[in-house]
């Protein structure tokens, strides 16, 4: 026996409208038996289990328990509820935030939650401030063997303002985090460094004319890794003093993004523009990447009267801004598309995607020989076609995808490049006057590198049914038949599943299902053939009930509208049946 335990949050401003109390579970069984055979050698193996899962749920407190057996033990788990305060009132254009919460601010600024209070103003004119926690201590008994990493407590505030509203606004934002040196133990002091960090941001938007909008998002941030340090004195940083004291770990560094989207007629343009400085930091983010800019442009729109739908878009980012690291490393993505409605029946869609990915100087200098420079291409193309009448509908469908991965590098010998192209082809029917609906696919690959040859063959059939009058019974059926080749290897392959499931009044859930598939492999550097079959069958049984159900006023009268609902489809489809 093992037991763990869990955690879920739930907020108080939640509670009110949760239902009182709600008990529900399920019961069930999985049994499976498998049997194959490999070059003579035969394994068996019978797999049983039984399961049982209770939910106690009280004003949206959620407590699970479970119960597993298998043929190797039993286990069971318990999960206790833990708790967060969070109620956060609101009238009119203001809000109240007490307990744990996560104003919207910067994303380059502050983007977890604080555990405090903070007051929010939402109209064209907008205002908010916060105070809180971030991070609680972590104080273990430095003696303890199997004590936890250390961590301070850390304290923060953020204050917003903004005006304007749609196409048309701007926000600026200040925050301010701190670690709380007396809240760890003297020991664990030398260890853990506690930090310091102001941010400013400011993000906006303006629409100079009809249809064509520049945004942008930028932040400042000073960060300062050891509060310890020494402090620093100079006509810079001297005005910040009364809420930032700089010292010489402190670090202050830049973050932004702007963009641009143009809209005219059935298309659209858009560019865009990033840079993260290397070192940014912000108290206020879990993590963020650094050290790299990126930009790009899309373009996207419709011709022949909507019949076509193109677009395409290409991007580029590098890493190293400073040239403080080895190697600057390069990338650039590009891709396009087009979906053509040829007519009703009749479509096309096409894809391409690419990738160069490129290595240049940096502290150091790059070696010819083993500089990375490779290319990739990715292409897709499909041709679906639709007939048939409404009771018997039909669909054909061919395909055609080329990858490419190849190394750039002259001095590379190119071992490690690969082609591939695939072929496809499906056939699907649906006879709905029986409720059959069944399909056929092939598909072929052939994969080359400098040194090997890979094809493979598949080929499949299937099929369904749902019987019955409420259609609670439904069988499925498929065949399926491989080959795989290589310049010393050739094997065969087939196999076929099948299965049935059935629902009786909503709650019980049984299924029973059968495979097998066989095997044949032939080494022509060995001159060896290997065989080998398996098969499996497996039963499982699951049973979904409610013990209680007290349910609040608003759900209450959600469901009796729902079974208002039900009943008169019910009347309806009883009228229509009549009729026919």
């Amino acid at each position: 026996m093992t037991m763990a335990t869990g955690a879920q949050a739930q907020s108080i401003s939640e509670i009110a409208n949760a239902d009182p109390l709600i008990i529900t579970g399920a019961v069930g069984t999985q049994n499976t038996y498998t049997h194959s055979t490999s070059g003579g050698v035969s394994n068996s193996v019978l797999n049983n289990s039984i399961y049982a899962n209770l939910n106690i749920s009280v004003y949206g407190i959620s407590m699970p328990f479970s119960f597993y057996y298998t043929n190797g033990g039993a286990s069971w788990n318990w999960s206790y509820p833990t708790f967060t305060f969070n109620i956060s009132p609101t009238y009119k254009n203001w809000t109240l935030y007490i307990g744990q919460h996560n104003m919207s601010f910067s994303n380059y600024v502050y983007n977890c939650s604080t555990n405090g209070v903070g007051v929010e103003y939402n109209g064209k004119v907008r205002f908010g401030v916060f105070y809180g926690q971030l991070k609680k201590a972590i104080n273990d008994d430095p003696t303890d063997p199997y004590a936890r990493t250390p961590q301070y407590s850390r304290n923060a505030w953020g204050v917003k303002a903004g005006y304007g509203s749609g196409n048309n606004y701007i926000d600026v934002y200040v925050f301010k985090a701190w670690d709380n040196e007396s809240s760890l133990n003297e020991s664990w002091r030398t260890k853990v460094a506690p930090q310091d960090n102001l941010a400013f941001g400011v993000k906006g938007r303006v629409t100079p004319f009809k249809n064509f909008s520049l945004n942008a998002n930028v932040a400042m941030s000073i960060f300062t890794q050891d509060t310890n340090s020494a402090t620093l004195s100079s006509d810079d940083v001297n005005g910040w003093d009364k809420i930032f004291d700089a010292k010489a770990s402190s670090l202050y560094r830049f973050a932004g993004d702007f963009s641009a989207s143009y809209r005219f007629r059935q298309w659209s343009l858009s560019a865009n523009y990033k840079i993260v400085q290397p070192d940014y930091m912000t108290l206020g983010s879990n993590y963020m990447t650094n050290n790299y800019e990126s930009y790009g442009a899309s373009l996207s729109g419709s011709l022949f009267k909507s019949r076509v739908a193109v677009g395409g878009n290409f991007s580029g980012q590098r890493d190293n801004i400073t040239k403080k690291q080895s190697y600057t490393t390069r990338g650039y993505v590009y891709a396009a598309y087009a979906n053509w409605n040829i007519n009703r029946h009749l479509g096309f869609n096409g894809t391409y995607n690419g990738y160069l990915q490129t290595q240049g100087d940096g502290t150091l200098q790059v070696n010819d020989t083993t500089r990375v420079h490779r290319i990739m291409h990715a292409a897709t193309g499909s041709l679906n076609y639709s007939f048939g009448s409404q009771s018997l509908p039909q669909s054909l469908g061919l395909s055609y995808s080329l990858s490419m991965n190849k190394d750039l590098n002259k001095f590379n010998t190119g071992s490690g490049d690969v082609t591939s192209h695939a072929f496809g082809a499906a056939y699907s029917i649906n006879i709905s006057s029986i409720g059959v609906s069944t399909g056929l696919s092939a598909n072929h690959q052939i994969s080359k590198s400098a040194t090997d040859k890979f094809t493979t063959d598949v080929i499949s059939l299937s099929g369904s049914r749902a019987f019955l009058k409420e259609k609670n019974l439904s069988t499925s059926l498929s065949i399926s038949g491989s080959r795989n080749a290589t310049g010393s290897q050739n094997t065969m392959s087939w196999g076929a599943s099948v299965s049935a499931n059935y629902v009786l009044k909503q709650v019980h859930v049984f299924s029973l299902s059968g495979s097998y598939s066989k095997y044949n492999s032939q080494y022509v550097a060995e001159n060896t053939t290997t065989t080998g079959s398996s098969y499996a069958i497996n039963f499982n049984y699951n049973y979904t009930f409610s013990l209680v159900s007290i349910l609040s006023k608003a759900h209450k009268e959600e469901a009796k509208k729902r079974e208002e609902q039900e009943r008169r489809e019910a009347v309806a489809a009883g009228v229509s049946q009549y009729r026919k």
